[in-house]
C-alpha cells in the first residue's frame, strides 16, 4: 500500500463525514419561532375597579439565527383572505438566540366578533424576509366563546394538526 492508496482511503472516510456535518449544521443553524396565544389576561389599574381584558401573542426564537419581526396579524375566520393587523406589532423587533420573548397584546373586545369561529383563530408572525410562522390551532374555547359549540370532530382535528406541526417539521 503506497501513499496514494492511503490518501484515497482518508478522502473516502472524511469526504462523506464532512458532507454529513455540513448538512447537520445547515439544518441546525436556522431560526425557529414558537408562538403562544393567551386569552383573558387582566390588567388591573391601581385604584380602579374596572378591569380590561387582553389577549397576548408571545413570540419566542428557539433557533440559532436572529429573526427580524415585521408584523403580527391574525386571519379573519369569517371573511377569508382578510388579515387583522395588531397595532402594537408594527415595529421592527429583533429576536436573537436566547433573547427574551416578545409579547404583543391587544384588547379582547376587538376580537369578540370572531367568537362564532373561535376554533379557526391563529396568530401569524411575518419576518423581514417574508417568511410566516403560525401559532397552534385552538383546542379549547375561550371564556367569550364557551357558549359556541365547535363542529363535530374539529377539536380532534386541531389537536392532530398541532401534533403533526410539532413532530414533523
Amino acid at each position: 500500500m503506497d501513499i496514494k492508496d492511503v490518501a484515497n482511503l482518508i478522502g473516502v472516510v472524511t469526504g462523506p463525514t464532512g458532507l454529513m456535518i455540513a448538512v447537520m449544521v445547515f439544518f441546525r443553524d436556522r431560526s425557529k419561532v414558537k408562538i403562544l396565544m393567551n386569552w383573558d389576561m387582566i390588567e388591573l389599574a391601581y385604584g380602579q375597579s374596572r378591569e380590561k381584558r387582553y389577549f397576548t401573542i408571545t413570540i419566542c426564537n428557539i433557533g440559532r439565527r436572529p429573526i427580524y419581526l415585521n408584523n403580527v396579524h391574525m386571519m379573519d375566520p369569517i371573511n377569508k383572505g382578510r388579515a387583522i393587523l395588531l397595532p402594537e406589532s408594527i415595529q421592527g423587533v429583533t429576536l436573537g438566540e436566547g433573547s427574551q420573548p416578545y409579547m404583543v397584546r391587544a384588547e379582547q373586545k376587538e376580537i369578540l366578533t370572531f367568537a362564532p369561529r373561535w376554533w379557526q383563530l391563529r396568530a401569524i408572525v411575518t419576518d423581514a424576509a417574508g417568511k410566516k410562522y403560525y401559532s397552534d390551532w385552538p383546542t379549547k374555547p375561550t371564556s367569550w366563546a364557551k357558549d359556541i359549540k365547535a363542529p363535530f370532530g374539529i377539536i380532534a382535528w386541531n389537536k392532530t394538526r398541532n401534533w403533526i406541526r410539532q413532530h414533523c417539521p
